[in-house]
């Protein structure tokens, strides 16, 4: 009989999760509590795991305080507009008041923001997005993490399955339990406090791809909903749940189309070259404009840009094109651009195209909308981190045969000492393409751990203040501030599980 090995870990802290939310809880616990014992545990490793384990072209979120590009006022006013008011504005405006000095930590540690000479602020993308050489992001960020509690304290390949509550007080968590996934390790842990940040559940509805590319989707296949599960589980009232994230999406590799549409302006049309959302404007007005007046909102909503392509398809004039022959030239920074941002994050797209012997700058691509899909947690992300990460380059992808075909390839080689990544796309045509892009500023292994840093008052502790704030901010207290006036036309909706 094989016999069960159980490990206890005590702590004061407890992290569930590894991503980008755990590595960030991580150093701010450091930060605050310089003695407390504080671990993490996370079913993958964390230097690449989570939704941002392959990268990001952008980070989607910063509002420019210090260049007094945006308010927090604003970007509440934009998430209640997209979300057409199904939004909880009060958790939305404590999360914004934070995004820039983040940013800014992240800048300081080696991510790549593309900087505007001419403002001395970043390059924006569209008005709340900028942009970034993002292909180590996570690495960077899981760097900090290692450096806030140390590698004995981080236990990967550990998935935890239940929370753990105190058998004299239900409402309270205690700890969690779980098991490595190598070895079968079960893992007690027990904690004084516990921060759940396992990622939400990407992958519920059928997919629209079958056979050898099914469930294809730009989220990673292990983004299973464990926070809902854990939570729920544990009693805890479920919030914003309503709010479902359907976007356009380029066909096959399901790239993002953010920097096409808002870097480079590129067009989406129907399959004449016609503007989709014109011809429905009067009607979606009458159905849903709401009290909002959510048609006529300088940004549309993207439920309603998504609805009107489908509404084109069912008129006949589909399918959806992204015109990316109009702004994509060949030999030109536009090109780089064009495929950076898949390289950054959704290899798969570049796959298709060397498989396709499809060059954006010759002719547009096909567009669809769709949710995220069920997807087996073994199958490949094409996140490209084993072929990163392998130093013979013996690894090599290829794309799904049942709609790419063989003969294209992308190769990758990712230099640490000179802070580059180095790609070749070797089209089915013989066509070969190189790019080379920077990963990091600043040496690897160089971030000072947060209780290096002077330690706070413990008055501090009271305020909405994160780590090294009020420097990175510049001073502006805007964003670490509660409003002086309530903010109008809070909608509150729980669900409880």
């Amino acid at each position: 009989m094989v016999r069960t090995r159980v490990r206890y870990v005590d702590a004061d802290i407890l992290i569930i999760g590894g991503g980008m939310a755990g590595c960030g809880a991580a150093w701010e616990a450091r930060y605050w509590c310089r003695n407390c014992r504080i671990v993490l545990a996370e079913k993958a490793n964390i230097n690449r795991s989570g939704a941002v384990a392959m990268g990001l072209s952008a980070i989607n979120t910063y509002l420019g305080l210090k260049c007094k590009e945006n308010t927090v006022e604003d970007y509440v006013k934009y998430v209640r507009g997209d979300l057409m008011g199904i939004v909880r504005e009060d958790l939305v405006y404590d999360y914004a008041r934070h995004v820039d000095s983040t940013v800014h930590l992240f800048d300081e540690w080696g991510l790549p923001i593309w900087p505007e000479p001419k403002t001395g602020c970043y390059v924006r993308e569209g008005k709340w997005q900028i942009m970034i050489h993002g292909e180590s992001y996570k690495a960077i960020v899981a760097e900090a993490a290692r450096k806030a509690l140390g590698d004995e304290n981080i236990f990967n390949r550990v998935m935890v399955t239940h929370l753990l509550k105190s058998p004299s007080n239900p409402n309270r968590v205690v700890g969690a339990i779980g098991f490595n996934v190598n070895d079968g390790t079960i893992y007690v842990f027990r904690a004084k406090a516990t921060i759940v940040t396992a990622g939400g559940g990407s992958h519920v509805y059928r997919p629209r791809s079958q056979g050898e590319g099914l469930g294809r989707s730009w989220y990673p296949p292990w983004s299973s909903a464990s926070s809902y599960g854990l939570m729920i589980e544990a009693g805890a009232v479920m919030t914003m749940m309503e709010a479902r994230f359907v976007v356009p999406r380029f066909k096959d590799g399901y790239g993002p189309v953010g920097a096409y549409q808002l870097l480079l302006k590129t067009r989406i049309t129907n399959a004449y070259g016609q503007d989709f959302w014109k011809p429905h404007v009067d009607e979606l007005r009458k159905l849903y404009s709401g009290k909002g007046n959510y048609v006529d909102l300088p940004i549309t909503p993207t439920t309603l840009r998504v609805y009107a392509q489908r509404l084109e398809w069912m008129a006949g004039r589909g399918p959806s094109l992204m015109r990316t022959d109009e702004t994509v030239k060949k030999g030109t920074e536009s090109e780089a651009i064009a495929y950076e941002d898949f390289l950054d994050m959704t290899i798969s797209q570049v796959v298709i195209w060397a498989g396709q012997n499809h060059e954006p700058s010759e002719r547009p691509y096909e567009i669809i909308t769709r949710k995220a899909v069920n997807i087996e947690p073994e199958s490949c992300w094409e996140c490209y981190n084993c072929v990163k990460h392998c130093p013979q380059g013996a690894v090599q992808i290829r794309g799904y045969m049942d709609f790419t075909p063989l003969g294209g390839a992308v190769e990758v080689y990712r230099d640490e000492k000179t802070n580059r990544v180095y790609w070749t796309i070797r089209y089915r045509n013989g066509t070969v393409k190189y790019f080379i892009f920077p990963i990091r500023t600043t040496p690897w292994g160089s971030i000072k751990p947060p209780h290096e840093a002077p330690e706070p008052p413990k008055d501090m502790l009271r305020t909405p203040y994160l780590s090294f704030e009020h420097e990175k901010l510049g001073g502006n207290k805007l964003g670490v501030e509660l409003p002086k006036t309530k903010v109008p036309e809070v909608v509150k909706v729980e669900v409880r599980g």
